[in-house]
């Protein structure tokens, strides 16, 4: 048997709780965009059980374009033709890594495409939840204006959830951060060897263990 071991620590910036809180998943383990697609499902979910779009919700995906095929996109897509009241997704970008000395005038392009995306999303108030996947490297990168994206998530309406993922998530978007969860790997010998999956435990004092674990789910399901 092997195990894959994800921990979660958290850190509260601020201790008073708000309607809509901005969270920041990063860390080198995995869990940060499964913790999210857990959010969505969860806020899918209230959203079919309540007669208004009170719980719809934006999906935004920077550093994944649409020439990559991902586990999630098949449950996605099947969530929007079942409650396409509930969510929109808008990816962006190339779907594959490079480092800063990579970087094209379509990289460039494409963070600000999403970025007008997110900002029109979160004026609107047609939103509970803005889920900015993969934001964090694109703010480590020099793709967008980390001072410009901070400005915005501090201004957001106050009943708006906002939730950043990815790894190196600039220490300004921390410290404005309601929670910040850090994802730390703890790979059983075996399967770090043999880069295999086995059992995978979230712990940890911090959030999104179990929307990490919804959000595998929701991964798994192919449509």
């Amino acid at each position: 048997m092997t195990r894959n071991g994800i921990g979660i620590r958290t850190a509260q910036v601020r201790s008073e709780r708000l309607t809509g809180q901005i969270h920041v998943y990063d860390g080198i383990g995995k869990g940060k965009s499964q913790a999210a697609l857990g959010v969505v499902l969860r806020s899918i979910g209230l959203g079919i059980n309540t007669p208004s779009d009170s719980s719809r919700v934006l999906l935004l995906r920077f550093l994944k374009g649409p020439e990559r095929d991902y586990d999630e996109d098949g449950a996605i897509t099947a969530l929007q033709r079942g409650f396409p009241h509930l969510i929109d997704q808008v990816r962006t970008g190339r779907a594959e890594f490079f480092g800063h000395d990579q970087i094209t005038p379509f990289d460039r392009t494409e963070a600000a495409r999403g970025w007008d995306v997110a900002k029109g999303a979160i004026a609107s108030g047609l939103y509970s939840v803005v889920v900015l996947d993969e934001i964090n490297p694109v703010l480590d990168l020099g793709l967008l204006s980390v001072e410009e994206v901070v400005n915005t998530l501090k201004s957001k309406p106050q009943e708006l959830e906002i939730i950043t993922t990815g790894r190196a998530a600039p220490q300004v978007l921390l410290d404005i951060a309601d929670l910040h969860s850090e994802m730390k790997p703890h790979h059983h010998p075996t399967a770090a060897e043999l880069f295999i999956e086995g059992i995978e435990i979230y712990t940890g004092a911090g959030k999104g263990k179990s929307t990490s674990a919804l959000g595998k789910a929701l991964r798994a399901i192919r449509c």
